[in-house]
């Protein structure tokens, strides 16, 4: 039985070679683009060389009326932003602390 299957694949060699040809050419094209997404991948992931440990993000917002804890503005002895300008000035005299950054997107005034 095989060797009659290996006579057949004999006889038909040239429509088994285009298709021989067939997939290889789709074996190289699959094996560009997977290693093109590999290397991203691999390249996405590497560190960058920064430490970042012990590195802590704050996020700050203003209350609304309503919310427990809100002081009205006539009520209010501070300007806005002077607290957070004295919760910086603070984490900066610590000594546990190298660095302080205050970073921002948009508007302090609501």
């Amino acid at each position: 039985m095989i060797k009659h299957i290996l006579k057949i694949i004999w006889n038909q060699r040239r429509s088994n070679g285009w298709i021989f040809a067939e997939l290889l050419v789709v074996v190289a094209i699959l094996w560009v683009m997977m290693d093109s997404m590999l290397v991203d991948q691999y390249t996405y992931h590497s560190p960058l060389g920064f430490d970042i440990r012990n590195t802590y993000k704050i996020q700050l917002g203003v209350l609304q009326p309503g919310m427990p804890g809100y002081v009205d503005e006539q009520e209010q002895t501070t300007r806005l932003g002077e607290d957070m300008f004295r919760l910086v000035d603070n984490l900066r005299q610590a000594p546990e602390v190298d660095e302080v950054c205050l970073a921002g997107a948009g508007s302090l005034i609501p």
